[in-house]
């Protein structure tokens, strides 16, 4: 079992949760991601890396709830478990030093974008991170991306008499 460490929604419907883990904790690298299931029921849900502790052998992710295993997940208070969290799969994102690189995340996307821009900081490359979010209320996590990043810039959607603009 898998306990819930911590839980925020962060945004409207974007939920942050730490979990322990840390045989996963130990192995993961950035761009990876987990498959969880909530219970005997649940289906199997991907859920990027937003960051892993391997001291604390912890890891976080973040989500949007769309659907039933989402929401059934939201429901779980810090305390409670996950009954199977699989990882970390897939490849890792090559990280190297490149130089300027532009880094562009938006909602839950934001999460898992966090380990890739922290690594490629720490191989001396220049960040610029662009963040997107549908209004005010979707821009969130700047202080932990700024702690990695030289330039932030935030888009967002706004609805004028014209039709749909960025500022």
């Amino acid at each position: 079992m898998y306990e819930i460490l911590e839980k925020e929604e962060v945004a409207p419907n974007i939920i942050f949760m730490r979990f322990k883990a840390p045989k996963i904790a130990r192995s993961a690298k950035p761009g990876q991601f987990v498959i969880i299931r909530v219970d005997e029921k649940g289906e199997r849900i991907p859920m990027g890396l937003s960051g892993w502790n391997e001291k604390d052998g912890t890891i976080d992710i973040l989500f949007y709830v769309l659907g039933t295993s989402t929401s059934k997940l939201t429901v779980l208070k810090p305390g409670e478990a996950l009954i199977n969290i699989a990882g970390p799969l897939g490849t890792p994102t090559d990280i190297q030093k490149f130089g300027t690189v532009i880094c562009v995340c938006g909602c839950f996307g934001i999460g898992p974008t966090l380990p890739i821009i922290r690594a490629l900081k720490e191989k001396d490359n220049k960040i610029i991170t662009v963040v997107e979010g549908r209004g005010a209320d979707f821009i969130f996590w700047q202080d932990k991306l700024a702690e990695f990043s030289d330039e932030i810039h935030v888009v967002t959607d706004v609805i004028s008499r014209d039709g749909p603009m960025t500022s």
